[in-house]
């Protein structure tokens, strides 16, 4: 039987030794350029832009690494607690799986493409396989906006094109 495979890359998915054992994919944060750091682990991009007036995160990943995620934050000099925008590239739950667990410490606000969030709400059963495919605790989301190609959002000292 051939595996199945995840979007139009193939199987992206870490070995289940790793996925088995999630701290190995654990890896320290990093600034990139400016106030835009890395703050992911070594599966799952997740960055961090201080703004400013806030903390604004570019996707988070599945449940299994948010602690990662939240040490990596502490680590470079930042509360968690200052997250008000989280900002996802595509519905995909590597990118999102972690959003709610995030909201129950945070005020954070959510966005993402408005094709997504309508693909999202249109097919709440394909998304809940896809987070289940993720391990438990991975949970679709409502945005509280969506964003429009070429739409810049503006928080702080700082602007984000979506594309």
């Amino acid at each position: 039987m051939q595996k199945k495979t995840f979007g139009r890359f193939g199987n992206m998915n870490p070995s289940k030794q790793l996925t088995d054992h999630p701290y190995k994919l654990a890896v320290d944060p990093f600034c990139i350029k400016g106030n835009l750091y890395f703050v992911g682990a070594a599966q799952n991009s997740c960055h961090l832009i201080d703004t400013g007036e806030g903390l604004v995160l570019l996707d988070v990943p599945p449940t299994e690494y948010l602690p990662f995620v939240i040490n990596n934050i502490w680590k470079i000099g930042f509360n968690p607690e200052d997250i008000k925008l989280i900002v996802v590239s595509h519905a995909h739950t590597d990118h999102y799986g972690s959003i709610n667990a995030i909201r129950t410490f945070t005020n954070a606000k959510v966005c993402i493409s408005k094709v997504d969030a309508e693909d999202m709400a249109k097919k709440p059963l394909v998304y809940e396989q896809f987070d289940a495919e993720f391990g438990p605790y991975n949970e679709s989301f409502t945005p509280d906006f969506t964003l429009e190609d070429g739409q810049i959002i503006e928080i702080g000292n700082t602007q984000i094109r979506c594309v």
